[in-house]
């Protein structure tokens, strides 16, 4: 699994749930867990985004493409490194079939 994913989509989830949550209202979220000084960094980080609402979207989705691409990158080569090993279910090669026409380019 992706580093960080899960944490990812859980922030992705409270945000799409509460479109006004703050960054100080996040970090409360998370203050007493294993994830608190990550989020303390990640809030931390200065990020140069354009202050219209398109620029923000637009950074967000091509942020997030590049998730879904490590996503199915990683998924190709476990299924490949499987199917070296000791092979794959019928399900499992109609999975791989699919990622590698969908792959990222």
């Amino acid at each position: 699994e992706l580093a960080g994913l899960k944490l990812l989509l859980t922030i992705v989830d409270k945000c799409r749930l509460h479109p006004n949550i703050t960054t100080g209202q996040l970090l409360e979220d998370w203050r007493e867990t294993e994830q608190a000084s990550l989020m303390a960094r990640l809030a931390s980080w200065d990020i140069p985004l354009g202050s219209d609402e398109d620029s923000l979207h637009t950074v967000f989705f091509d942020a997030m493409d590049k998730v879904i691409d490590q996503c199915v990158t990683q998924q190709i080569e476990k299924l490949q490194a499987k199917s070296n090993t000791v092979g794959l279910s019928v399900e499992e090669k109609r999975e791989l079939q699919l990622l590698l026409l969908n792959r990222p380019v």
